[in-house]
């Protein structure tokens, strides 16, 4: 563990830390934002900590250079970053959500040891084809196309042996998030794992006979779902800790 005074305040405080990790494009910011603006997180975007310390004129060209090639930024960069960040945090004295981070083993172990061990983490899972296209569509200026390729390459090569790892021994939780953000169809599937009584809990039907959760996610929880302004209803489940959409017929 971090010997840092501050840092050892910040594990006394006992503020639960949660992960949110997933590929480039995965909706990590969305639903970071949701469970802010719904439960009171602290959200902590490694991602943007990185911007802007770029932008601040840090002078870190090793920085620099990793951020336009979408390769991953040094760790011992990101973990001071981190560290800060997480002190800035104790005043609000809120559940802390880290978005984009670990990004490999070796993060995952640093963190552990110089700070502390995640309450939870949630596994944004989408295809490539799906993360490629929504980079393309969004708009960040760091989202060219043979950056978007290397940031993937990354991610497959490094953040899912980690995944893998996790869902091995049983400390992430699988998200769908096969949805099409380009038509807004977003649910709060984060939210639906933290916080169920959000959902009204509906009978299993046939098709879903296995499943050991079947909720209805209606338009006060997905607002700008547009099955949802159109009449219809979203079905989530949750078995094994795992979190699925399906579309209804």
């Amino acid at each position: 563990m971090d010997d840092n005074p501050n840092m050892c305040e910040f594990r006394k405080a006992g503020l639960p830390i949660y992960f949110l990790v997933g590929g480039p494009g995965s909706g990590k910011a969305t639903q970071a934002a949701r469970l802010q603006c719904k439960l009171g997180y602290t959200v902590i975007n490694i991602g943007k900590l990185l911007r802007d310390e770029v932008c601040s004129g840090s002078g870190n060209a090793k920085l620099n250079h990793t951020l336009d090639t979408g390769e991953l930024a040094p760790q011992d960069v990101a973990m001071k970053l981190l560290k800060e960040a997480l002190l800035k945090s104790l005043c609000a004295r809120k559940p802390i959500l880290i978005i984009g981070f670990p990004r490999n083993v070796c993060q995952l172990q640093a963190f552990e040891k110089e700070i502390s061990q995640a309450k939870g983490t949630f596994y944004l899972d989408a295809s490539d084809c799906t993360l490629k296209n929504r980079q393309k569509f969004r708009g960040r200026a760091d989202d060219k196309l043979e950056t978007i390729e290397k940031k993937l390459h990354i991610f497959r090569k490094q953040t899912r042996p980690m995944i893998e790892q996790m869902i091995n021994t049983g400390r992430i939780s699988r998200v769908s998030a096969g949805y099409n953000l380009c038509r807004r169809e977003q649910p709060d599937c984060c939210l639906a794992l933290l916080h169920p009584r959000s959902m009204e809990r509906s009978p299993p039907t046939r098709s879903l006979r296995n499943c050991t959760k079947l909720y209805k996610v209606r338009a006060a929880v997905s607002r700008q779902t547009p099955d949802v302004t159109r009449g219809r209803t979203n079905l989530v489940f949750v078995q094994n800790r795992c979190l699925v959409r399906v579309d209804p017929r």
